[in-house]
């Protein structure tokens, strides 16, 4: 089932509307013509007891996101979460990092004064962890960290989390036990 270095394939699209299923549904059909997968029967997507949906086939995981006009789909053999936000002007950034972010996020975020970019930059690596996980935003989002020493860590629960630019005023990040290389196709 692991036998591939853990490449993440991440799907971009502008403006899908709602087209979100349709994108999925190809993204998913070239991740396997692109790792040569054979399957037994037709992909399929469902949804796990965590509500975190996934495809009836172990090797074929993937996460979706989508905000402002882009639309973003990680495909890889292994568990993975991705989160996409455009960057806009949150007025009560304060109230949100002191009462849903860890103390040490809201620490970091004071330093900068709840700008955008760093909130978005904390608030994309915690997105990403708990759809990884599959549990998703809950009581418990202030309960882990994406900073260390009032620097953005890299890693949550010891899990890597990594940022791409994938457009101007837009944060992105993909979190995966095993980080291996990313491809980025931009669909039509």
């Amino acid at each position: 089932m692991y036998g591939d270095n853990g490449e993440i394939v991440v799907y971009l699209a502008e403006n899908i509307g709602k087209d979100s299923a349709k994108c999925l549904d190809s993204c998913l059909e070239d991740y396997i013509k692109r790792k040569k997968i054979s399957l037994p029967e037709p992909i399929r997507i469902i949804r796990s007891e965590q509500q975190k949906p996934k495809t009836n086939f172990s090797e074929v995981q993937f996460s979706v996101s989508h905000s402002g006009d882009l639309w973003a789909c990680g495909v890889s053999s292994r568990p993975l979460g991705i989160d996409l936000e455009l960057h806009r002007n949150i007025y009560m950034a304060e109230r949100i990092s002191r009462r849903f972010f860890h103390p040490a996020e809201y620490e970091y975020l004071k330093q900068y004064g709840f700008a955008e970019a760093p909130f978005f930059s904390v608030w994309t690596a915690k997105e990403s962890y708990v759809k990884y996980t599959g549990e998703g935003i809950s009581e418990h989002y202030s309960s882990f960290s994406a900073v260390e020493d009032l620097k953005l860590s890299g890693k949550i629960n010891g899990i890597p989390y990594r940022y791409f630019p994938v457009k101007e005023g837009y944060s992105f990040c993909v979190s995966s036990k095993v980080m291996g290389p990313i491809t980025f196709v931009y669909l039509k």
